[in-house]
Order: structure tokens, then C-alpha cells, then sequence
């Protein structure tokens, strides 16, 4: 078993603005080796946002065949999933991504903190997750290269 605390992981996630933290990061388990998971089968991150972070552009979303599930802790907004709007708020769960959706996820200004669960992992093992980030971007196979091993130190830019 492995346990992430909150009071550990929080610290990982942005508490202001412009601190420079990453907004979402994957809880891992090397064990799962390339697939890059929390468990072998599934593949959960946290993600964040401080209250007063500049919102996100609107624009068109992405698409994945893998599902996920979104359990909304702190904050507000909104997710457009096919043109529809869904307004969530803490303590919201939400099937966010139903296979092959478009979609895409806008926080409001009061921030927000997300536990998502998607199965990644058991698709990458079944070389079946597919992924386009753009829509006039290419279809990508995730998985099925080695990609990166080794330690990869926290993002710094970009």
C-alpha cells in the first residue's frame, strides 16, 4: 500500500498565483513502471489552482479514450464535455470524460482542487489509449514508445 498525505502532496500544488508551482501532478507508484500509474490499472492526479489565478483561455478542449472521474474537493467552475456545460463546486463527482468526448475544464476564480481517476494504465497495457490535445493535432498511441525512465526532476518552466 502506498499513502500520499495531503499535507504532502498539497505542498507540490500552487497556494498563490504566480508561486510557480505545477497545477497538477500524478500520484505514482513506481511500480507500474512505464504505464506510469498509481496502480497498475489506474492513474490518479491531483490538480490545483490558488484562488485569483488568471482563468484559462476559452477555447476548444481534448479528447482521450480513456474515462475520467473528477471528485471536485475545493473550489468551482465549469467543464464543457461535446458543447454541453456542467457548472461543478465542492464536493461534486463527475464523469468528465466519457470516451472520445471532447472536452475541456475551467476553473473559477475561487480556485479549485480535483482529485481525477482515469484508467490509463490498464489501456497504455492494452495499447489502446489514444489522445489528441489539439483538435487540428494528431491522434497520438500514448505508450506505445519506452518513453522517459529514470528520475525526472520537478518541472521548472514551460
Amino acid at each position: 500500500m502506498i499513502v500520499w498525505p495531503w499535507a504532502d502532496a498539497s505542498r507540490h500544488l500552487p497556494a498563490t498565483p504566480d508561486d510557480g508551482k505545477r497545477g497538477i501532478m500524478l500520484l505514482y507508484n513506481p511500480a507500474t513502471g512505464r504505464r506510469n500509474g498509481t496502480t497498475h490499472s489506474f492513474f490518479a492526479t491531483l490538480s490545483a489552482s490558488a484562488p485569483g489565478t488568471r482563468p484559462r483561455p476559452e477555447g476548444r478542449g481534448h479528447k482521450h479514450s480513456s474515462v475520467a472521474i473528477n471528485y471536485h474537493f475545493k473550489g468551482s467552475g465549469r467543464s464543457v464535455v461535446d458543447g454541453q456545460v456542467f457548472h461543478w463546486e465542492a464536493g461534486d463527482l463527475m464523469l468528465s470524460a466519457p470516451s472520445w468526448s471532447e472536452h475541456a475544464h475551467y476553473p473559477g476564480a475561487d480556485g479549485h482542487a480535483i482529485l481525477t481517476v482515469q484508467d490509463h494504465p490498464q489501456q497504455i497495457g492494452m495499447e489502446s489509449l489514444i489522445w489528441q490535445e489539439r483538435m487540428d493535432g494528431p491522434i497520438l498511441t500514448l505508450g506505445s514508445e519506452q518513453g522517459q525512465t529514470g528520475y525526472v526532476g520537478p518541472r521548472q518552466a514551460g
